[in-house]
């Protein structure tokens, strides 16, 4: 037999003495004697304590779904991207063409192309490596013209099943051709096809194609609104304008436009603004209810923009003392001195403030705010605004040699941050910044504190991937679908993802 020897531990001695179980026992009654006496005031602490606990979550569960719900149609957003951000596939001119008016439609990118050769053609590539899924020729087409072939936009409709929304714009000989197709985007299975009359507007929202039509006699014109259902065609709702005078003048008639125009409100606001000659109506997207109707500037030929309960009116016309006007409820006329500042991104989250530039300031240009809802001035910056994106009441602008975080209620400077100067495109997957430089250098930045996050050189991959001779004349989020494309001098692009 073996003798075993026991070695101690180096630490405190092992306290070997029986517990005080009497003593445990009292401590224990103690307590929950206390406790019984005070069993009301500690349930409701408790209480108070859990409910508060149930309602932070509840906040935030109910907050993180409406800005989800808010982001999902939001125009602009990219995937969301890391450092292992990378070259997903090249795009031929043909291709390259067709991503501009693409839209990402049930997991596949579906666009078209219009050319004198082949007329039109609709397509489906799969997003992850730009292979075609399918090819469709429309059975209603409209008659290309060799010089100015047209082009083709296709969007999601919100609907069941989802469906994509596909309209031709074909230049005529006095006019613009216009057709709608409604797919399934899997296969590509035409669902739906229709020539629109002559001076017609078209656009998708909520889920309905939504037209303008002009009828009437060379002298007074009516226009109809129509929301019709994408997938069915069945008309859903109808607006009628009163009868309008028709320019007679040419110049007014090019200024004033012979046809109506169509815009979408701020997202994801569900209105819709037609513009007839110098009057406007604002519209619900949902079931064509007339909201507002406003008359402009006479001869004013502008553009406008719904904000709040205004909308704003640019004049061409430089001679005008301002560019633009407010037009507000009860017939108020503000005068605004600067142009709309356009953002790559807005998630709608501050839809009645009104982001405008203007010359002036120490850089040169002034950024300021107006409440679309009162036309007050809100707030003003000595900004130099050459990019910007809106997301989460934030305005995120690239300004020169710095990217600048303001809130968009107060014009609150919230943090400052030195990037590379020769950027040249700003984007965002909602979850943070992305910086393009010329040298096709990749930045990521914190939303909350401009930090950079990491950074990735895709120049000599991109060099791999497409033609070495090819310069890069630029680089953009795509119009419809999540992801970030190189356009490149040979009329290729590369898709970066």
């Amino acid at each position: 037999m073996e003798r075993v020897e026991i070695v101690e531990d180096d630490g405190e001695p092992f306290d070997d003495r029986p517990l005080d179980l009497a003593a445990e026992d009292a401590w224990t009654s103690a307590v929950r004697a206390w406790l019984w006496r005070h069993r009301g005031p500690v349930v409701a602490v408790v209480a108070v304590l859990l409910i508060a606990l149930a309602g932070a979550q509840t906040v935030a569960v109910v907050r993180d779904r409406a800005r989800s719900a808010r982001l999902a149609d939001t125009p602009g957003l990219i995937a969301p991207v890391g450092p292992d951000l990378r070259v997903r596939w090249t795009a031929g001119p043909t291709t390259a063409a067709m991503l501009f008016g693409a839209g990402y439609v049930g997991g596949a990118v579906v666009g078209g192309t219009v050319t004198a050769e082949e007329g039109v053609v609709l397509l489906g590539l799969d997003p992850t490596d730009g292979t075609q899924r399918w090819r469709t020729v429309p059975d209603v087409v409209p008659t290309v013209r060799v010089d100015i072939p047209g082009w083709v936009t296709c969007a999601p409709a919100h609907t069941r099943p989802v469906t994509a929304v596909c309209t031709a714009y074909v230049p005529a000989d006095q006019d613009v051709q216009q057709a709608v197709w409604v797919l399934d985007p899997r296969d590509g299975t035409l669902l739906r096809s229709a020539m629109l009359p002559a001076q017609t507007s078209v656009l998708v929202a909520d889920g309905l194609v939504v037209s303008a039509a002009r009828a009437g006699g060379p002298e007074t014109a009516r226009w109809t609104v129509t929301g019709a259902d994408a997938l069915t065609g069945e008309t859903t709702w109808t607006f009628t304008t009163p009868p309008l005078t028709v320019p007679t003048r040419r110049e007014e008639t090019s200024r004033l436009g012979s046809g109506a125009g169509l815009y979408l409100g701020p997202t994801p606001t569900g209105r819709v603004t037609l513009q007839a000659g110098e009057r406007y109506w604002l519209l619900d997207a949902h079931d064509g209810t007339a909201l507002r109707a406003v008359r402009g500037t006479p001869h004013a030929g502008g553009v406008v923009e719904g904000r709040g309960d205004a909308l704003l009116e640019m004049a061409y016309d430089s001679a005008q003392e301002t560019p633009g006007v407010l037009l507000l409820p009860a017939g108020r006329r503000v005068p605004v001195d600067g142009w709309p500042l356009w953002s790559a991104v807005d998630d709608g989250s501050v839809p009645e403030v009104l982001l405008l530039t203007a010359p002036g300031g120490p850089g040169g240009t002034t950024l300021s705010a107006r409440d679309g809802r009162s036309g007050d001035p809100l707030w003003s910056l000595p900004v130099q605004p050459e990019q910007s994106v809106v997301l989460d009441g934030r305005l995120y602008v690239m300004a020169q040699d710095a990217l600048v975080a303001v809130d968009l209620r107060t014009g609150q400077e919230l943090w400052r941050t030195r990037v590379p100067s020769r950027t040249i495109r700003l984007a965002t997957d909602a979850e943070r910044l992305l910086l393009v430089g010329a040298d096709l250098t990749v930045g990521a930045y914190a939303l909350g504190d401009g930090r950079l996050l990491w950074e990735r050189d895709l120049h000599d991959e991109i060099r791999r991937a497409a033609s070495p001779t090819a310069g890069t004349l630029g680089v953009q989020p795509g119009e419809g679908f999540p992801w970030l494309v190189v356009l490149l001098s040979d009329e290729s692009a590369v898709v970066l993802g």
